[in-house]
This record gives structure tokens, C-alpha cells and sequence, in this order.
């Protein structure tokens, strides 16, 4: 989960609060204090969105493979 948020630009601490928002909007709570209390059906579903996001923003990829 760490190296998809810092791909995709909230790496480090002065970027925990977005982290945590966000991980929160993705999973439906109200708010989260730490990502330390994710199951590990959570963490898989942040890291699923977070792979989605990935995507959507990477440059286009020229050619079909």
C-alpha cells in the first residue's frame, strides 16, 4: 500500500491525514486514526483502488500488447 500511495504522490508524513481520509472515504467510514487497524479484507480493498487510480492517472501506454 505504501509505494501505490507514494506512485501516486502521498508519500510521507505530511501526507498522512490525506492518506487516511482517503483510505477512509474508499472503505464507507466516518474517519480513520491508523492504517495499522485495517483488516486484511480492507487493506485489500484500498489496495485495489488504489491500483484503479493508478491506472486511470499512468500516461497512456502507445500500442496494443
Amino acid at each position: 500500500m505504501h509505494a501505490l500511495w507514494r506512485d501516486l504522490g502521498y508519500s510521507g508524513e505530511e501526507n498522512r491525514e490525506i492518506r487516511l481520509g482517503i483510505t477512509a472515504r474508499i472503505l464507507g467510514l466516518p474517519e480513520l486514526d491508523s492504517s495499522a487497524a485495517l483488516t486484511r479484507g480492507q487493506a485489500d480493498q484500498v489496495i485495489a483502488a488504489l491500483r484503479e487510480r493508478q491506472q486511470r492517472t499512468a500516461p497512456a501506454q502507445g500500442g496494443d500488447q
